[in-house]
């Protein structure tokens, strides 16, 4: 039994204190005889750093939240607004096993309000940036987003002026601009402007989302100077090395526990903590600027393409939604002078049996040149229940050039069906 890391669970968390009447308390419980926190399921924020205000029924008014300890309670329509060198970390609420939720970080001289129906069910942001995750509604000035593989984490940094800039940490976001619904579909680590004449073509993440990105880590691990600091204070030491003398006597077994190395290491956390507040709060970021030249993205040749064609391959059909072109994929990026192209796929088992598809083996692209191009990665299910539906999507590299693909199934040595992409 090591009791250094029984005794780091049984006290990590602390209780929260509802300081007023809109914040929200934790409550202690206990698993397997291990200390753990349980959250009413509200819609809270769990950390502010500097001059946060909540605005609720015309009054403005300085909240506070301190991770383990307090968490402020949002009703519906409420506004926040952050100040300079002030940010709001870990707004999110509480969704039940059917459903998703969502998270919200907004840095310095932001402001957004919360559309709320027991869960955040929109999300209207006003000026600033942001990192969110969520599924829900997100409104902005110019720009409306969408999430065709669901909740995931996303940047929108709004101008003064309107402008928005969203970038995708991850899965796909569709970003239209309000006014002529004009889209495109942003992948890993891709952002894109939208302004009030239009939206520009996609580029790869500027500096300020990449400092932006460095500072939320930061922000995250300067949690540490709380639980650890308030570990350190209470003496949990101290009263761990009292309860292995007590197991020791019980069971006459020596237990593996040393009091200074754990304080140490308490200390340590604590430190690394103090330092990633320092160093969040101190770092500056470059001002927001849209990128005027970069081309609209009307001129530019489109990234995604409708394709809207079915074929149907033993017993199941295969609907080819859109072809998406891009230079990353899940964090690789694409050889000089070819795209990585990603086939989105509905499929559906048409036939009376379990149908099993190996892809590896059965499904390949064809070019113009009429040359193989083999899969080099799909996300699909392989096995198929009678009427099973499943959505995925089959992605190969090509060259740049490539305009004009057959997406081909079959095994090698039998029988094949096409499917035109052009």
């Amino acid at each position: 039994m090591n009791i250094q890391s029984s005794a780091l669970k049984g006290e990590g968390f602390v209780h929260r204190e509802a300081v007023e009447d809109n914040q929200s308390p934790c409550r202690l419980t206990l698993r397997d005889g291990l200390g753990g926190y349980e959250v009413a399921k509200e819609v809270t924020i769990s950390y502010t750093i500097g001059d946060v205000r909540l605005v609720r029924g015309g009054r403005k008014r300085l909240i506070e939240a301190v991770p383990f300890k307090k968490s402020v309670r949002l009703k519906d329509g409420d506004r926040i607004v952050t100040s300079a060198r002030s940010y709001v970390f870990d707004l999110s609420d509480e969704p039940g096993p059917l459903e998703t939720g969502t998270m919200i970080t907004a840095f310095p001289n932001s402001e957004f309000a919360l559309g709320i129906k027991g869960l955040i069910r929109s999300v209207e942001l006003v000026r600033g940036l942001f990192r969110i995750i969520t599924e829900k509604e997100v409104i902005t000035p110019t720009a409306e987003i969408r999430f065709p593989e669901g909740s995931s984490p996303f940047w929108v940094d709004v101008s003064k002026d309107g402008a928005v800039v969203v970038a995708s940490e991850a899965a796909p976001v569709e970003v239209l601009h309000k006014e002529t619904k004009k889209g495109v579909v942003i992948g890993f680590k891709q952002q894109v402007t939208v302004t009030e004449e239009g939206i520009l073509e996609p580029c790869p993440v500027d500096q300020r989302l990449k400092k932006a990105y460095g500072i939320y880590q930061a922000l995250s691990q300067s949690q540490s100077k709380f639980i650890f600091g308030d570990m350190v204070e209470r003496g949990v030491p101290q009263g761990t090395e009292e309860i292995t003398r007590i197991i020791e006597k019980a069971t006459g077994e020596k237990q593996d526990y040393d009091r200074e190395k754990h304080e140490k290491w308490l200390k340590e956390q604590r430190d690394l903590g103090e330092q990633k507040f320092r160093e969040a709060v101190e770092t500056e970021l470059p001002e927001f600027k849209a990128d005027e030249e970069v081309k609209p993205v009307f001129k530019a040749k489109p990234r995604t393409v409708e394709i809207d064609k079915t074929v149907n391959y033993a017993g199941i059909e295969f609907k080819v939604g859109t072809l998406e072109r891009v230079q990353e994929f899940k964090g690789r990026e694409a050889p000089e002078g070819k795209d990585f192209l990603i086939v989105n796929v509905e499929a559906k088992n048409d036939s009376q049996k379990q149908v099993y598809v190996f892809y590896d083996e059965e499904v390949r692209l064809i070019n113009e040149d009429g040359e193989n191009v083999l899969l080099e990665n799909y996300q699909m299910e392989t096995s198929f229940d009678t009427e099973a539906e499943h959505r995925g999507s089959f992605v190969f590299i090509v060259s740049g050039e490539e305009t004009k693909f057959r997406l081909q199934f079959g095994k090698k040595s039998l029988p094949k069906v096409d499917l035109d992409l052009s």
